[in-house]
């Protein structure tokens, strides 16, 4: 295959010359055209038909051996179903000469249009794996060639401002709305300026295993009615975040929503006080930029953690503090300290529910007696997807759903939907995803089972009791009115949690 007609035509013509010049006596005489020849002043037959190649060197061509059809970026950059994203990174993948540029910012342009909260390149043996992770459930895509799993990389970590050649260590890095120079240039070019990108590489046995998570692009943070929350449930939150001091801890699983709900807490703040009340955040990472909020990002790199972070933003004053999570107990020490001089402190904690909260911070070492001093509430939170309205059906009760509703009959007047497949939700039935609340008020009997020690099957005994409804009874609230499946109710919340 010609990979250059333009250079090959040059070289054709320049030893056409060549030959012409050397034996171009001999060929007159063998190809009988003496005669033609002598009519013609010169070598001037044989330099014409030089030129003649020359003139074709020079007529544009385009892109040869490659399909321009669908490297146009003005074609690619629209919203395609994952089938047709396969198809398209499969044709570019496997052109003679990829273009590397536009296949990263393809993938990740497709990966926004889908509503995709992260971007899995895992390298394999026969190639590295392109995932998208939709609604909280991955997604195969397709496979790229091993021999693009570098290059890819090094695209990835060029407009992510990292060290190419580290590749036996991880790195951490970001990009987006938030980047500069040629980089941000490129993706502005590709509409890809519009988020902001959080980046991790992490060697592995066969290559650089590489997550983009994607992060809020601006002011399209959630509010509670957005969230799914209850009108109860707001009228809870709204209380709590009025309170001039005091902790509010959201705890749950990675991937279930708690970084959004804290956005929108915040965002009830500002609008509850006008502005009266000065906030700042720390966080790892900024998620969103929200206007008239002072936000800090961790840096552990640089020793900037958690703890370093929330004393120097108290030398500020401020009225109400985020903290994006507990992790030790130095910042545990600091944010609960905080929490009882004057200031409203939102964290989350890794916890496996509300009750479970308390357990977490008494075991990295806060005292009983300042826990419950500061703390205020715990909301435990899950997210959980919607059936697809555009394929919505009624369907029976079964065996199996009982099973995971937990009930022994199927209560009178309690209909189940399921989504049947359609375009709207890519043949899955779901379409969306709402957020389910367990609000655990810390009450004065709370207070007594924590300094007595009561473990957290006791405090979470006593909660509901007292009226709070768990995660698993508003799941089951939520299939009632046709929102979600039962199979999705067993798939987020197990059975140790009912």
């Amino acid at each position: 295959m010609i990979r250059n007609p333009k250079l090959f035509y040059v070289a054709l013509a320049t030893a056409f010359i060549g030959v012409i010049v050397r034996h171009g006596a001999s060929i007159e005489s063998s190809l009988g055209m003496q005669d033609v020849i002598t009519s013609l002043p010169g070598p001037t037959l044989w330099l014409g038909i030089a030129g003649a190649l020359i003139v074709l060197s020079l007529i544009p061509l385009g892109r040869t051996g490659r399909s321009t059809s669908r490297q146009d970026p003005r074609r690619l950059f629209v919203k395609e179903d994952i089938q047709q994203v396969a198809t398209y990174v499969n044709t570019m993948t496997a052109q003679e000469e990829p273009d590397v540029k536009l296949i990263v910012d393809y993938t990740i342009f497709q990966a926004i249009a889908a509503d995709t909260s992260d971007i899995h390149f895992d390298p394999m043996r026969s190639g590295m794996a392109l995932r998208y992770r939709i609604e909280g459930m991955m997604k195969d895509v397709t496979v790229i060639p091993l021999a693009l799993s570098g290059p890819i990389a090094n695209r990835l970590k060029v407009i992510s401002n990292l060290v190419i050649y580290k590749e036996a260590l991880p790195q951490d890095g970001r990009f987006g709305k938030g980047g500069s120079g040629q980089s941000m240039v490129e993706l502005e070019r590709s509409g890809l300026a519009k988020a902001d990108f959080r980046i991790a590489f992490m060697p592995t046995l066969h290559g650089e295993r590489i997550v983009i998570r994607i992060l809020g692009g601006g002011d399209d943070y959630m509010d509670f009615t957005e969230l799914g929350m209850a009108d109860q449930e707001q009228r809870i939150m709204h209380r709590l975040l009025e309170q001039p001091q005091g902790m509010v801890i959201l705890t749950g699983p990675t991937g279930s929503g708690k970084s959004t709900t804290i956005y929108a807490g915040l965002s009830a703040v500002q609008k509850q006080t006008h502005a009266v009340r000065s906030i700042a955040t720390l966080e790892d990472p900024i998620e969103f930029d929200m206007e008239g909020i002072n936000q800090s990002q961790v840096d552990e790199g640089r020793d900037f953690t958690f703890d370093k972070g929330l004393r120097a933003i108290l030398r500020q004053d401020p009225d109400v503090i985020m903290v994006g999570e507990i992790r030790d107990p130095e910042t545990a020490r600091v944010a609960v300290q905080a929490g009882m001089t004057g200031h409203l402190i939102i964290t989350t904690v890794h916890a496996g529910s509300s009750a479970a909260a308390f357990s977490r911070l008494l075991e990295i070492g806060v005292a009983p007696y300042s826990l419950n001093s500061a703390l205020t509430a715990v909301i435990a939170q899950r997210l959980l997807r919607k059936i697809c309205t555009g394929c919505k059906k009624e369907r029976g009760f079964t065996e199996h759903d009982l099973r995971d509703l937990d009930m022994a009959t199927p209560p009178r007047d309690f209909k189940l939907f399921h989504g049947t497949g359609c375009e709207i939700c890519s043949g899955s039935g779901y379409h969306g995803r709402t957020a389910l609340f367990e609000i655990l008020e810390v009450t004065e009997p709370i207070r007594k089972l924590v300094a007595d020690g009561a473990s957290a099957d006791a405090i979470e005994q006593h909660a509901r009791e007292a009226g709070m409804r768990s995660l698993f009874r508003t799941a089951i609230d939520a299939v009632g009115v046709g929102l979600t499946t039962p199979e999705e109710v067993a798939r987020v919340i197990s059975k140790d949690e009912r």
